[in-house]
């Protein structure tokens, strides 16, 4: 076969165009090579370093792989296309960051084929076949990389696998052999079963049954012994019991020749397996694990809601393990049956079975089974789950052959079961689409789209559509009874239409197959079904629970249920067991949950809908209670675990919120609730400011809101810390009618009315003409707390006040003696995030003084107690400075690391503003990097964020550093010429900030100071002092609009500059 051909199974070889190839004789070229063929993505060159010389200092490491790499390309430059169009591709593929093999080259691996062949999830016996074939040994048994423990970990770690498989595949075509009646043949691949693993019991049953059954009894009997001594030298062990039954039953001749074995049942079919008309979409890892505890433990349940697709998953399990059950597979639905005491009867109809003795059913299914190796599947169990549980208990115990795979909507709970619940389908992740060759693999995607086709047959998956369907799968949870019914209405619907009528999803999806129970037929019938076993209290439990959003905590359930809340747990755990609701562990505590599609069901049950709503107003009074304690205990010792508690209850708190606002307007509650959670450690200061800004103007905007009163007071505090119009005027104005109502009502005490001179002191330091003014507030609010003992609001101003010192007057001294006073404050409260956030300053000044390392240092631990805190607005304001400091010390791979992360997490949380900054930051490091292109797109992107803030020196001042990045740009490409004047440019506005009072300071820190003069040196250096002096010049003329459009035009035209105005 053409291209390059490596044997890793086995004795390792190399073939090109099917000749042998031997021209890599360095040990680690050859593993960097067979590394990159098994895995085949792109790798970062740091992690080739680490696998293949862990112990070599960062530069040998660099020049090792760097040699590799040219022995490999110098041995072997180009191969054949995987195209066959008999061009010819380089090998490999790299960059400075990344290396990988040329995806486009043609090359083979016989470790990939052989698990590619039996990782699907529907293995055929023809791909068994081909995978033993390709195993002609372990992967890299002759192959020793010294010195390299991370490789050879890597190989261990590929070699189990890949036995694993081996061992797996064997068993299969062992037992297909032995199916069919070729002893011979299964006997032969247990025997390499054994070969491989000499503990493998499983394989010592097939071998003995293999020879037992062509009359080689002496010979079965001797694998049994070789068993039970190695099991018993090698683990302290005896055989299983079915193991020393077979033997048992060989020693007695129990077992006839394969002949008179099979004569009684030669025209009954080994399996009653429906062929489904629709295909099955997904799940395939849930198969495999499912398929693999089945074969290993005897009784497994798939629990799960109604509509889940409980039934199609087990007969998909079943069906795959089709060669591990040689007497058969066998589905028995129970769907239909009403009466418990035919359930035994049910059984033995699906096997075949009809005796006309008058013996007991459960005998006669015994009698058949117990010598057997099958598997039941007992579908629909919920109905009749005690007799159900009782039959599968007795048939068990009394076949050791036989295994059960069990549906319910609850676990049989007997001895034994193991559970393995059924999850929803997959669904695509709420406002992060993907790439749409991503999304046509996401399950629930999948599945929509397959039976839209069905019904439409023009219907496909477009970049159009993607986000509709993505949503509806989202909306409808991922069930795919769900999925499939609105995939029904794309004959009549569009698809916006279907996602509008999902409010009423239970007139929506009707009309499901006829040839179904009726109760299968639509999504309300299915939960009916459900919602009919239930007891009343059972019943009315779940309507009340249905006033949770997001989830809820057993002390929740106990305070918002009418219930009595000794009886809470226990209904509650009855309704885990019948799937109507999830439990997982969160925190170190259970938490509870319920499928969207469930809640709206328990929300519309007539009969509970008064009851409902005195629910509704106990969940209001127990979460402001919850939003009260939590901002309290933010600023205590606690304050992680109140931080994580308050971001769990997100959901919650704001159905709380838009409840007491929809029915009873301004109330004390909304405010409070309000409050509670606009406060530091609160839910939204630290992810999301524009939802706190929402619902503070939705409540200050209310009529009843106007009055001067305290109350009014604390809504303007509110709004003016959160407020959303990006105008500091306004922000003042609210702070301070704020601050004049608490004053006229005398109604604030001390530390309330500190708290509000910190902040409007804070704001007008930063206005040129109220500086001293602002500072005088701030001063004043930091002794109010200290001698209230304050000790967490004292520390905060502290800090407050330092960094207004350092961006106002660039006094370094005095704002880093202010943040370690601040610190010595907090670490006498222990609240972890008060301290990261005075650790994050003195990492910030250190920054901004050109303290690179020092500052690094003091950032990396604030950033580790906000990754921990989920205080992602804090997190990435943080992750910038680290950018800055890695770009300081040159490290731009580091910086460009950082400045992406904090991009990334700024337009997650909302920081539109602060994202301008970064993407100038993250051009500058790859301007360093030569990706010039990349840049230029950064700071085209930066301006075109200013525009869109509502802030409105934002566009004025992302311009002039516009001007400076594209100068650096425009020199490193070694355009001086045009660099200069973009300097020339710069330098005019420069002048211009500082005549309206700016400071040098403030305009530039020490790593834009640094940049600033690196890329005008290189700029300088291109040509004499005097041509750069008059281009400069030229660039001065130009206003900051003709600046930036030249700039812009440079940036449109990919890099290539156009004429200068």
């Amino acid at each position: 076969m053409p291209g390059l051909g490596f044997q890793l199974l086995g004795r390792v070889g190399v073939t090109v165009d099917d000749r042998p190839f031997d021209g890599w004789h360095i040990r680690p070229a050859f593993a960097l090579c067979a590394y990159l063929a098994c895995r085949p993505e792109r790798h970062p060159r740091e992690h080739l370093m680490e696998l293949l010389w862990p112990d070599f200092t960062s530069a040998s490491a660099h020049k090792n792989l760097r040699q590799s790499l040219y022995v490999l390309r110098q041995a072997l430059p180009q191969v054949v296309s995987a195209t066959g169009d008999d061009r010819h591709v380089p090998l490999i593929v790299a960059d400075r960051t990344t290396v990988q093999l040329n995806p486009d080259a043609a090359v083979t691996v016989d470790a990939r084929r052989f698990a590619s062949l039996l990782n699907g999830p529907r293995v055929t016996f023809d791909q068994v076949v081909e995978a033993v074939a390709l195993y002609r040994g372990d992967f890299l048994s002759d192959f020793y990389l010294p010195d390299s423990n991370p490789f050879e970990e890597w190989v261990a770690a590929q070699r189990a696998e890949l036995r694993r498989l081996m061992l797996n595949a064997l068993d299969r075509l062992a037992a297909e052999a032995e199916a069919r009646g070729r002893y011979e043949e299964s006997a032969a691949y247990a025997r390499r079963q054994l070969e491989m693993d000499n503990l493998r019991e499983g394989a010592c049953r097939q071998l003995m049954l293999a020879l037992a059954r062509v009359g080689q009894r002496a010979e079965a009997l001797a694998v049994y012994e070789r068993c039970r001594r190695c099991l018993q030298e090698e683990l302290r062990l005896e055989p299983a019991a079915e193991t020393r039954e077979l033997a048992e039953r060989i020693g007695h001749d129990q077992l006839a020749n394969g002949s008179a074995r099979f004569a009684g049942r030669v025209e009954r079919p080994l399996s009653n397996l429906p062929s489904h008309l629709s295909s099955f979409i997904g799940r395939e890892r849930e198969i495999a694990a499912t398929g693999e505890r089945v074969a290993v433990s005897r009784l497994v349940t798939l629990p799960g809601p109604g509509g889940g697709g409980k039934t199609r998953l087990a007969v998909e399990v079943a069906r795959s393990l089709q060669g591990d059950f040689p007497d058969g597979v066998w589905l028995v639905e129970f769907a239909a049956l009403t009466e418990p005491g035919l359930v035994g009867q049910t059984v033995a109809e699906s096997l075949g079975l009809h005796d006309l003795s008058g013996r007991p059913v459960q005998k006669v299914l015994v009698e058949h089974l117990r010598s057997r190796t099958a598997l039941l599947v007992l579908d629909n169990c919920e109905h009749l789950i005690d007799a159900s549980a009782r039959f599968a208990q007795e048939l068990l115990e009394a076949c050791p052959g036989l295994h059960i795979l069990a549906t319910s909507r609850e676990p049989l709970r007997i001895t034994g079961e193991v559970v393995r619940p059924v999850p929803p389908l997959a669904v695509a992740a709420e406002g992060h689409l993907s790439a749409l060759a991503d999304l046509a693999e996401i399950e629930s995607i999948r599945l929509f789209t397959d039976r839209a086709t069905a019904v439409k047959a023009n219907f496909r998956l477009t970049e159009d559509n993607a986000a509709a369907i993505a949503s509806i799968c989202r909306h409808l949870d991922g069930m795919p009874l769900a999925i499939e019914l609105a995939a029904a209405r794309v004959e009549v619907l569009s698809l916006a239409e279907i996602g509008e009528h999902l409010a009423d999803r239970f007139r929506l999806l009707t009309h499901g197959s006829r040839t179904v129970l009726p109760r299968q037929q639509t999504l309300r019938a299915t939960i009916d079904w459900s919602y009919g076993l239930l007891s009343e209290v059972e019943q009315a439990l779940l309507a009340q629970l249905s006033v949770f959003s997001g989830g809820w905590t057993l002390e929740a359930a106990e305070a918002v249920c009418s219930i009595s809340a000794g009886r809470v747990l226990d209904t509650l755990s009855a309704l885990v067991d019948k799937s109507l609701v999830q439990s997982a562990e969160s925190m170190g505590m259970a938490r509870f949950s319920m499928l969207e599609t469930i809640r709206q069901y328990g929300s519309e049950r007539p009969q509970e809908l008064a009851e409902q709503e005195s629910a509704r107003r106990r969940h209001l009074a127990y979460f402001l209670d919850f939003a009260e304690r939590g901002e309290r205990g933010s600023h205590s010792r606690q304050s992680l675990d109140w931080k994580r508690r308050m971001d769990s209850e997100r959901d919650n708190l704001r159905t709380a919120l838009d409840y007491t606002f929809s029915v009873d307007g301004l109330s004390d509650a909304v405010v409070r609730l309000t409050r509670a959670l606009g406060g530091f450690n609160g839910v939204w200061s630290s992810s999301s400011w524009q939802e706190a800004g929402y619902w503070t103007e939705k409540v200050l905007a209310h009529p009843d809101a106007t009055p001067a009163t305290a109350l009014r007071a604390r809504l303007l505090f509110n709004a003016a810390i959160f407020d959303r119009s990006g105008s500091p005027e306004r922000q003042r104005s609210h702070f301070e009618e704020s601050l004049a109502i608490f004053d006229a009502l005398d109604e604030a005490d001390g530390v309330e009315r500190a708290t509000l001179l910190m902040w409007i002191g804070y704001h007008l330091s930063h206005m040129l003409d109220e500086r001293e003014k602002g500072l005088s507030y701030m001063q004043e609010a930091i002794r109010v707390f200290e001698d209230s003992g304050e000790q967490w609001h004292q520390a905060f101003a502290l800090n407050l006040y330092a960094g207004t010192i350092f961006e106002v007057d660039r006094d370094f001294a005095v704002a880093w003696a202010l943040v370690e006073r601040g610190l010595e404050v907090a670490r006498k409260t222990g609240e972890q995030f008060l301290i990261a956030v005075l650790t994050d300053d003195f990492g910030i000044f250190a920054v901004e003084h050109g303290l690179f390392d020092q500052g690094q240092d003091y950032l990396e631990e604030a950033l580790e107690v906000y990754r921990r805190f989920k205080g992602f607005a804090f997190a990435c304001q943080t992750l910038k400075w680290l950018g800055d400091a890695a770009l300081g010390l040159g490290d731009f791979q580091k910086a460009g690391a950082r400045y992406r992360e904090s991009l990334a997490m700024a337009q997650d949380v909302g920081m539109l503003n602060f994202s301008i900054d970064v993407r100038l930051s993250l051009g500058l490091t790859v301007v360093h990097q030569g990706d010039v292109q990349q840049a230029l797109s950064l700071f085209t992107e930066a301006l075109d964020v200013a525009h869109e803030t509502r802030k409105p020196d934002f566009p004025k001042f992302t311009a002039f550093y516009f001007l400076d990045c594209v100068a650096a740009a425009l020199a490193v490409q070694g355009r001086a010429d045009a660099a200069a004047r973009f300097f020339g440019a710069f330098d005019a506005q420069f002048e211009a900030f500082l005549a309206e009072g700016f400071t040098r300071g403030r305009l530039f820190d020490a790593i834009d100071l640094q940049e600033h003069e690196h890329f005008l040196a290189l700029c300088r250096h291109q040509i004499d002092q005097a041509t750069f002096d008059g281009f400069r010049e030229e660039g001065r003329a130009l206003t900051l609009e003709e600046a930036v459009e030249f700039g812009l035009q440079y940036t449109r035209a990919g890099a290539s500059l156009p004429g200068m105005p």
